[in-house]
């Protein structure tokens, strides 16, 4: 049988500065720290890529990655799994916001995401930034060269 005494005692002398913390990742330091998996190479490894990432992660942060994600999701399930002419359309919709800044009338929900992305990107960055800038001209250079691709998918389905 394995002791856990001494864990018992690990964890109550972290409890009282378990209560007056925030942080998630200490509390789960802490505790994984407490039963001894701190020293393997897999939460060493963790451990010094979360102290680098996790002070700079804020709310609005986590809110344009959870937007990017959502959109980029949605968006490749609707080009690979409908027709061609409905995957050129969505693109072209899609380059228009990008490039132009603006929904159309007729917007569908994934349009308003990509909007509403685009608009909290252009808040956080500032719209004559230059990764603002990189980041914009990437994304329309991806979406032009997704419709060839579109084309290939649909000849090579004949065969």
């Amino acid at each position: 049988m394995y002791d856990l005494t001494n864990k018992f005692i690990v964890i109550k002398t972290f409890s009282k500065e378990l209560e007056f913390t925030n942080f998630p990742i200490f509390r789960l330091t802490i505790s994984l720290g407490s039963y001894g998996f701190i020293g393997t190479p897999v939460i060493f490894g963790l451990s010094k890529f979360v102290r680098s990432i996790w002070p700079t992660v804020d709310q609005e942060g986590i809110v344009l990655g959870t937007q990017f994600f959502v959109f980029s999701v949605i968006f490749y399930d609707i080009i690979d799994t409908n027709e061609l002419e409905l995957g050129i359309k969505v693109i072209s919709r899609v380059i228009n916001i990008f490039k132009f800044g603006k929904l159309q009338e007729d917007a569908t929900p994934l349009e308003n995401i990509a909007f509403d992305f685009f608009q909290n990107l252009k808040i956080r960055v500032g719209e004559q930034h230059p990764l603002m800038n990189l980041f914009t001209n990437a994304f329309i250079d991806y979406f032009d060269n997704l419709i060839p691709w579109q084309n290939m998918k649909f000849q090579l389905s004949k065969y």
